[in-house]
């Protein structure tokens, strides 16, 4: 009798074990995932931002041609470029022998100094409302950028302005920001590193999910009790 109390008992302790470590692969699991999904993202984001780049080049080089055709007539008149900004978090300003001429909108800094070391490169800079990536075109005396918001940085928020990811980015609103190289980095279409996006590692299991870990605790503590 003793005996096989024993073997009973023995044998709830393997069965036990056997649902702990299926406890643990489990929550296991959900971590890789979790971590996958964040992977995804990130490459969600390169895909958006490449899609801002490509419309933004296409913007400069249309500009570039028209101003060649027509110096005297702002090319930024139309309505195409009313909501540029709001939409996609684009701004345009021409300069004509590094003298600003025309811009699309006042959102962006226009008293941007024109840098010798990165006048030909696609960059991130950083003005005094934000972090942008710096696109350029030049044809003969025109010098055409476009500043793509990446995020704002305002010294005072309100419900105006707040210190967010350009919308168009879809970059997880509790995403730090970092403009050196981390775990996450963000290239441009060059392959140029531009910035980092750390993003909090937080399990976010399903609601089936949650109610099988439920069930798996209460199981495995019923059996060794």
């Amino acid at each position: 009798m003793i005996f096989q109390n024993k073997s009973a008992f023995k044998g709830i302790k393997v069965l036990a074990f056997a649902f702990l470590v299926y406890l643990i692969i489990f929550l296991l699991s959900g971590y890789f995932k979790n971590i996958k999904k964040c992977y995804d993202k990130i490459s969600d984001i390169e895909c958006n931002l490449h899609k801002l780049e490509n419309d933004a080049d296409l913007i400069l080089k249309n500009i570039a041609d028209k101003l060649q055709n027509l110096p005297e007539s702002n090319p930024f008149n139309k309505n195409d470029f009313n909501n540029l900004f709001y939409n996609k978090g684009i701004s345009i300003s021409a300069y004509f022998n590094d003298t600003l001429i025309y811009w699309t909108d006042n959102l962006v800094p226009s008293e941007y100094v024109i840098n010798s070391d990165i006048k030909d490169v696609n960059s991130l800079v950083y003005l005094k409302n934000g972090y942008y990536e710096l696109r350029t075109f030049q044809k003969k005396q025109w010098t055409i950028y476009a500043y793509i918001l990446i995020k704002s940085d305002y010294r005072y928020q309100n419900e105006y302005l707040s210190n967010t990811f350009n919308k168009y980015l879809d970059i997880p609103f509790n995403a730090e920001f970092k403009s050196i190289l981390d775990k996450i980095n963000i290239k441009s279409d060059k392959g140029n590193f531009l910035f980092s996006v750390v993003v909090p590692e937080n399990i976010n299991y399903t609601e089936n999910e949650r109610i099988v870990i439920f069930a798996l605790y209460i199981l495995f503590y019923s059996l060794i009790l």
